[in-house]
């Protein structure tokens, strides 16, 4: 017979599992929201989408649960890109604010504030030519 002490101590094994597999297949859960909500974003603004459901992507990608910032930053660009600023500085922000050392979201940064705000642009770019001295070349 199994002493008291090993069961529960395999008992505790079995729900750190547990835990584990439910946490990795929440953050997978995240990870493809995030990714189908980019592809909603992208697909409104090559006009093969409804516009409706542009709002639910924006707040899921501005929700800060994606676990991978690409498809947020990808989103950011795309909508910079087509002159939807108001878009896409929300994302870009959001991302060098989490993650200060992103090239990417410095990059879409500067695109976005090109327009509106010239002294802002060139300070993103410059963050992300200290990110990334070769892009400058």
């Amino acid at each position: 017979m199994r002493s008291a002490p090993r069961l529960a101590a395999r008992g505790l094994v079995v729900l750190a599992a547990v835990a584990v597999v439910a946490l990795v297949a929440r953050t997978e859960d995240r990870e493809a929201d995030c990714r189908a909500a980019a592809a909603q974003v992208f697909r409104e603004i090559t006009g093969s989408a409804a516009g409706s459901t542009v709002p639910a992507a924006l707040r899921t990608l501005r929700s800060g649960d994606c676990p991978d910032s690409g498809p947020v930053v990808q989103a950011a660009l795309n909508l910079a890109r087509e002159g939807r600023v108001e878009e896409a500085l929300p994302l870009a922000r959001l991302v060098a604010r989490e993650e200060p050392e992103n090239y990417g979201a410095w990059l879409v940064l500067a695109t976005a504030l090109r327009e509106r705000d010239p002294a802002g642009a060139a300070a993103a770019r410059r963050r992300a030519l200290a990110l990334d001295p070769l892009a400058g070349e």
